[in-house]
């Protein structure tokens, strides 16, 4: 047995109804987000930047224009030209740097690797391993 269901206005077809515009909301979203960024130039010791602030970009837009104006609000610039006696940047207490070896392990052998550098007085190892497992023959 078939039934036939009627109704009216259902927006589109022969229905009949009205078409609604959809529309996009304001953005009332608002963050305020802090980065600190080194970014590094080059080694040893350089110039330093041409034009100050005006030598920086995001995006291709200079942190300051010709006039002086500033393009981005609340950046701090701090930069150092490479010299042996200069002091490391404000709010980074630290460096670090990453080697890798890659070596397997698979014999029960000491792997030895020694850091070139002199200054170097903290070390952290990373080993990787693919499982923990034990193979028991009964």
């Amino acid at each position: 047995m078939k039934k036939t269901i009627h109704g009216t206005g259902g927006g589109g077809g022969k229905g009949g109804g009205s078409v609604h515009t959809p529309t996009e909301a304001p953005n009332t979203l608002s963050t305020n987000a802090v980065v600190t960024l080194v970014d590094l130039l080059g080694e040893g010791e350089i110039e330093g930047l041409v034009n100050g602030a005006q030598s920086v970009y995001f995006d291709d837009t200079p942190l300051q224009n010709a006039d002086g104006s500033y393009n981005f609000e609340g950046v701090t610039l701090k930069s150092n030209n490479g010299t042996p006696s200069q002091d490391y940047l404000p709010g980074f207490a630290e460096s670090a740097s990453e080697e890798a070896f890659n070596v397997k392990v698979i014999h029960e052998q000491p792997v030895i690797r020694t850091v070139g550098r002199q200054e170097t007085n903290e070390l952290r190892v990373k080993i990787g391993l693919d499982a923990l497992t034990e193979y028991a023959n009964t």
